[in-house]
């Protein structure tokens, strides 16, 4: 009977490594979206074909464009994925300072034969099943563990800034798209116009010339011009054809009739409020102190590797007396604390820790190269944006200037006081102001997005305050219940975590802070923006 049950062990372990759980097989009742459901982390997985949403519908503001990236952009849901990757990763570190049980079930069949004198030997044989469990507990460790939570801290941190800036990425690309398309349709509209004014130019001449008011020349001044303005359009309309493609492929749906763009406000009035957001919110700047930490905290478990280690162990075994039957059995248990400790390796521990420090050296110095980088961005961006905004009006003026001067060059050909090529270089000065003040237009917009994410402002949060997509957060501790069957592992955990120095950012090493305000070059008009 009891060779039958033992028998059974080991399938009945098989079947419950392989029978699939109750939460991989869990759906939402709803049926919009699956649930995925593992050791304790779930989180919603969005179903673009029955979240609500139709992407082949044109969009027509830059809000929807902006959700349905967010939704649906492919490089934003990888960056998702790894943060939650990540996540996992804190829930290993935090649970190596619990127990860890291992079990192990054996059967199996031994043949013996022994000689007691020549020709006469003993044979025995026969089956028998054995079962042990181990139990292990670290105590104290000197920092190991501690290091490695708190290197998981610092990678979920890396991993959590560098999915901050891939949405203002993809944000960003957004808005150019939209931004883009709106700038070429315009293009192409102020080219179809001015082929259509250089037409009506050209039958104006065409019926002075042949009423003897014009010559030959004028006319086919004219029609040169007709032609390049043709040539233009075409060239308009394939640049519009590129930049919807681009739209769609960075929205997921087709451009519609886009309304203008709403207006982004950028919360600093003056370049040094600028500069203390962006050391605060930038996620460049975090996720460059967030590796820095990562890798101080791999020098401290380094340099714990080389210390002692106390650890609990215990054991408990059933095996048979015999080991050709079942029929009588000894159990035992046992426990201990060992101390364990490196006596020599070669030096391989230390050169360890000497590696490890000039790694984390490197990433010190790289934090003070991302903050040079980042004011940079800042200045340049910063001082784009407020002299575009200045040149807006005077290009404005420009426009109004060129259309009436065209007009009354027009009135004046007819009455004979101005020359058809006169006319002709009004109306390409005409076309010139308006061409760029459409650019213009669409770089100062662009420059504001360009600004805010410098700021580490341009994420949906801020941009769609009221806008929520629904996803549940992981659990970063543990499991449930985890504190309940592991009471002491707070208290192991606190223990281990009195030699490792904490992990902080570090001040910037560089000669000159960029991004401290007392560094500002930027002198004068560009110094603060103007008010909205």
């Amino acid at each position: 009977m009891i060779s039958r049950f033992y028998l059974c062990i080991p399938a009945i372990s098989v079947f419950l490594l392989i029978r699939p759980s109750a939460a991989e097989a869990q759906e939402d009742p709803s049926g919009s979206r699956p649930v995925i459901e593992t050791q304790g982390v779930s989180f919603s997985v969005p179903n673009t074909a029955t979240s609500g949403i139709d992407y082949n519908t044109p969009v027509t503001t830059l809000t929807d464009a902006i959700e349905r990236s967010y939704l649906t952009d492919p490089a934003l849901m990888a960056e998702r994925s790894r943060t939650r990757a990540s996540e996992y990763r804190l829930v290993e570190a935090n649970g190596a300072f619990g127990p860890r049980a291992d079990y192990q079930l054996r059967y199996g069949y031994q043949w013996d034969r022994a000689d007691i004198v020549s020709d006469l030997f003993i044979t025995r044989s026969g089956w028998s099943a054995a079962a042990s469990v181990a139990l292990s507990q670290p105590i104290f460790t000197f920092g190991r563990l501690t290091a490695d939570r708190r290197q998981a801290e610092a990678l979920l941190k890396l991993q959590s800034a560098l999915a901050r800036e891939a949405e203002q990425e993809t944000v960003f690309q957004v808005i150019s798209a939209y931004i883009g398309v709106l700038r070429d349709r315009n293009a192409l509209q102020i080219s179809e116009d001015n082929r259509a004014i250089l037409g009506q130019q050209f039958e104006d001449t065409k019926s002075r010339y042949l009423a003897r008011e014009a010559t030959v020349t004028d006319l086919r001044q004219v029609e040169t011009r007709m032609e390049f303005a043709q040539a233009q359009t075409s060239i308009a309309k394939g640049a519009l054809a590129a930049t919807e493609a681009d739209f769609r492929a960075s929205t997921g749906s087709p451009a519609g009739d886009l309304a203008p763009p709403n207006p982004l406000v950028v919360p600093p009035r003056t370049l040094e409020d600028a500069l203390r957001i962006a050391e605060n919110d930038n996620p460049l700047l975090a996720a460059a102190n967030a590796r820095e930490q990562a890798s101080r905290a791999v020098a401290a478990g380094a340099a714990a590797a080389r210390a002692p280690r106390v650890d609990f162990r215990g054991q408990a075994d059933l095996n048979p007396v015999s080991p050709y039957s079942n029929e009588r059995r000894q159990t035992g248990l046992s426990g201990q604390v060992v101390v364990s400790a490196p006596l020599f390796d070669g030096g391989v521990l230390a050169a360890r820790v000497e590696q490890a420090r000039a790694a984390n050296d490197a990433d010190w110095h790289l934090v003070d190269r991302t903050r040079r980088e980042l004011a940079a961005e800042l200045n340049q961006s910063w001082a784009a944006w407020i002299s575009q905004e200045k040149a807006l009006a005077d290009l404005s003026a420009a426009v109004d200037a060129a259309q009436s001067a065209y007009q009354g060059a027009l009135e004046q050909q007819r009455a004979g006081f101005v020359t058809t090529l006169d006319a002709l270089t009004l109306a390409r000065e005409l076309l010139t102001a308006r061409s760029t003040l459409n650019t213009l237009q669409a770089d100062t917009y662009i420059s504001r997005a360009r600004t805010l994410r410098a700021l580490g402002l341009l994420r949906v949060s801020f941009l769609l305050p009221d806008f929520r997509n629904g996803s549940a957060p992981g659990h970063r501790n543990g499991p449930p219940l985890w504190g309940v069957l592991n009471p002491l592992t707070p208290l192991f955990r606190q223990f281990d975590a009195l030699f490792p120095p904490p992990v902080s950012p570090r001040q910037s090493r560089d000669v000159t802070d960029p991004l401290d305000p007392a560094s500002i070059r930027t002198q004068g008009e560009f110094a603060e923006r103007p008010a909205d």
